[in-house]
């Protein structure tokens, strides 16, 4: 990864965050997701874009055109899945969750971050529903927190979800 400090991501805290992820596939994930941002944004805007960042971590590409000032990004990596979402008006946030490293009896680890109604919910499925369930609202919720700009910051109790039928 000495290459990126150079090649692929301008700005020097984005190749931290990067850089930041221990192991190598987080770090490809990490790094193809802010190439993702980028291509996203300069396709829109015709031009090369600079991610930067809230106070509170929320990206955002600086676009100095006059048309688009508050154009939002938002990026989640987990597993083999990447996915961005941009927009020139409206926040964005999206989060994916990958089930491959949770059990289900890994699940009361996030109990706190549940409604209880959603907990509920949860907890009545059967077990080969349940993990799919969950990563659902888990998403929703993460995805939210990350479109408010508020991070791990916002109580996730107060996001509550209905996963679909």
């Amino acid at each position: 990864f000495e290459w990126l400090r150079t090649e692929c991501v301008a700005e020097p805290a984005e190749r931290d965050r990067v850089l930041a992820f221990v192991r190598p596939a987080d770090r490809r994930r990490a790094l193809l997701a802010r190439l993702l941002v980028r291509r996203c944004a300069s396709a829109v805007l015709g031009a090369d874009a600079t991610i930067e960042r809230t106070a509170g971590g929320k990206p955002f590409v600086a676009a100095h055109d006059g048309r688009h000032p508050n154009f939002n990004v938002n990026a989640s990596h987990d597993g083999d899945v990447v996915v961005v979402a941009s927009e020139p008006v409206a926040l964005v946030g999206v989060d994916v969750c990958g089930r491959d490293r949770l059990d289900c009896g890994d699940l009361e680890a996030y109990r706190d971050a549940f409604a209880d109604g959603e907990w509920r919910t949860l907890e009545a499925l059967p077990r080969e529903e349940k993990l799919d369930a969950f990563c659902v609202l888990w998403a929703c919720k993460e995805a939210y927190a990350k479109c408010r700009g508020d991070g791990l910051g916002l109580d996730l109790r107060r996001a509550t979800f209905a996963p679909s039928a």
